[in-house]
């Protein structure tokens, strides 16, 4: 069975060096194809620098005839919109184990169109997903997490009003990490287009085996847009997860089934939990309706999903930023905040192990991660409630030892001044020995634990 290597999930990505290409430069330097797709032709090439040498991939459009001033234009927008991605990174909730969202995006050094169009992209040395798998499905733990990972870099490129429309495992590269598994990056957007500009009609060039019903069916009246990378998406989790296309191989059983059945639930065709194949299922339904919302949905049922089967291989690092990963009862509800939505999807179902006795079952983990979550959410409640009582309290003291003190200045016996002070110093005392008592039981807390 394939794998992603050693270790778990990677809490850093390789960095890729910041330089300024020049067609001349990447013509003079040692080159070797290493693939062809829809929209080109990629070569490796060694860089020369000064004290350094290190591989790109250069991405140009297939010589075979005369070259089109459309072509150049086609190159330049694809370049713009592939490098708008990689150069955009958003800290937010989505940014797991210190790894961006745009991190599963294979990224754009530097491109130009000066004698003949070209991208130069960071090179990835460890083949593509397609080469990995090679027909066998990979640890259910792996599959989950390259599933959300994919997810992840797909939902960053809706974020900016980008759909790729072409995904597929020889699309997803890999790159080696020195930290954990080999890192999973979407490639080749050249078939991908900015929603505002998409129509049923311009997408040309699919995959068959990978495309959804709406890009095969020729009567088609629906947009091709984020639901179609859905449904692209659930075909790739599908093979991730079975090591088969969930279709007939013949490109016209493909494009019938699509359009007229559902695919065999993948817990029948490999050991697999049962409770992964609505979420499969639901993200390969020939009806655009009855798909995920959007990609978020996905990602979050897939994180949940792995935080049951896969949670011993997520690390947990100090200096990561770790996220706790959504209960699956929840994770439809966190989904709409982020989405600032109020539709809500099922629910999933946690399978519980099989182990000893001190090993919490899935429901048993669902259960206690929505014990900690509401007990965090009280304790912060009482939290501000306590903090607005302690302003409150001090503003009012503030006013009463102002009003004290002014009276100092207008009161002529010594004895008077005496206890005007030591009713100012009161409070002082008082919060002093509130401190401490804190402190004190907080010391027996710690020590009783």
């Amino acid at each position: 069975m394939p794998n992603l290597g050693r270790g778990g999930p990677p809490d850093r990505v390789p960095s890729t060096p910041t330089v300024d290409l020049s067609s001349e430069e990447l013509d003079e330097g040692k080159v070797q194809e290493v693939g062809r797709g829809a929209s080109g032709v990629v070569y490796r090439v060694e860089v020369q620098r000064p004290q350094r040498q290190f591989s790109v991939a250069v991405k140009k459009p297939e010589l075979s005839g005369t070259i089109s001033a459309d072509l150049f234009d086609e190159f330049a927008e694809e370049a713009k919109v592939w490098q708008n991605l990689t150069d955009s990174p958003e800290m937010t909730d989505d940014d797991y184990d210190g790894i961006g969202a745009h991190e599963h995006i294979v990224d754009v050094l530097d491109w130009g169109v000066d004698s003949l169009p070209w991208i130069a992209m960071e090179y990835m040395d460890q083949g593509s997903l397609d080469d990995l798998l090679d027909g066998e499905p990979l640890p259910v733990d792996q599959a989950l997490w390259v599933g959300e990972s994919v997810c992840r870099a797909v939902w960053h490129a809706h974020r900016h009003g980008v759909v790729h429309h072409d995904l597929k495992p020889s699309n997803i590269l890999l790159r080696e990490s020195s930290s954990g598994w080999v890192i999973p990056k979407v490639t080749d957007w050249g078939l991908a287009k900015v929603m505002l500009d998409s129509s049923s009609d311009e997408f040309k060039g699919f995959t068959p085996g990978y495309a959804a019903p709406e890009q095969l069916d020729p009567n088609n009246q629906m947009p091709i847009d984020d639901k179609t990378d859905i449904y692209q998406l659930g075909v790739v989790l599908y093979e991730l997860l079975t090591g088969q296309s969930p279709f007939d191989e013949s490109r016209i059983g493909k494009k019938k089934e699509k359009l007229t059945e559902e695919p065999t639930p993948p817990s029948e065709i490999a050991d697999i939990p049962e409770e992964i194949d609505p979420v499969v299922l639901k993200a390969l339904s020939g009806s655009r309706a009855t798909r995920h919302e959007t990609v978020v949905y996905l990602r979050d049922e897939l994180s949940g999903l792995f935080e049951i089967y896969g949670s011993s291989s997520r690390p947990q690092s100090s200096g990561s930023s770790v996220s706790e990963g959504p209960n699956l009862n929840s994770t439809i509800g966190e989904s709409s905040d982020e989405l600032n939505a109020d539709t809500a999807g099922d629910p999933l179902t946690a399978k519980p192990t099989s182990g000893d006795e001190g090993t919490p079952s899935g429901d048993e983990a669902v259960e206690s991660a929505n014990k900690n979550h509401q007990a965090n959410k009280l304790g912060w409640i009482w939290g501000q409630r306590e903090a607005v009582l302690i302003s409150v309290s001090g503003l009012i003291s503030a006013f009463v030892l102002a009003a004290l003190a002014s009276v100092v200045f207008i009161i002529d016996s010594v004895g008077l001044r005496m206890i005007v002070f030591a009713i100012l110093a009161l409070p002082g005392i008082a919060i002093c020995k509130t401190m401490l008592i804190s402190e004190t039981d907080e010391n027996r807390s710690r020590g009783q634990e």
